[in-house]
């Protein structure tokens, strides 16, 4: 259902039989909560350990770490201040003072450990499985401009990702870029 800054996919909440990923494959997982499928494509179930993908500072916002296949990033579990967002819709987005955009976050542990649903609008032809996450859209009547995204908060430099505090190769402990709000 999405894609972390380091190339990883990210899967949903269930495993191959519709059950809770965490608790039934959880043994598998890596140090950093990843784990490779029957095909050998690693993945997560869950927000990455702390400094795998990112490292969450204390008293800011959770950095970015991917974004979902309706385009929308994901954030780790804190909001504005380093505290927990209490403001989450239905699918764990918000729009915050910190990032003025709509965005996701991870729940940490707690099922559903990514977003309950996609609040974009994507072409559910192009991703069969996503069905149950998008089985409808209808575009919202507030409308956020993504464009600057790539260029604010990703930073993409001969096959890694750099960034503020960012220790090289694929991990990136300073969000998507360098410009991390104060």
């Amino acid at each position: 259902i999405g894609v972390a800054v380091n190339g990883a996919s990210i899967y949903g909440d269930a495993d191959a039989l519709s059950r809770d990923a965490y608790v039934y494959e959880g043994r598998s997982f890596d140090s950093c909560r990843g784990h490779s499928d029957q095909r050998g494509l690693y993945h997560y179930h869950t927000v990455p350990s702390d400094g795998c993908v990112f490292s969450d500072v204390a008293g800011r916002h959770s950095p970015f770490w991917g974004l979902m296949a309706d385009g929308i990033p994901i954030a780790g579990d804190l909001g504005d201040s380093g505290v927990a967002p209490t403001d989450l819709d239905e699918c764990g987005g918000h729009v915050d003072s910190t990032y003025p955009f709509y965005h996701y976050h991870s729940t940490g542990l707690k099922n559903p450990y990514t977003v309950r649903c996609l609040r974009g609008c994507i072409k559910t032809t192009s991703f069969r499985s996503l069905s149950s996450y998008s089985s409808s859209c209808t575009p919202s009547s507030t409308q956020y401009d993504y464009s600057n995204l790539m260029t604010t908060y990703f930073s993409w430099t001969a096959g890694s990702w750099n960034g503020s505090g960012s220790t090289g190769g694929n991990t990136n402990t300073g969000g998507f870029g360098g410009n991390l709000p104060p």
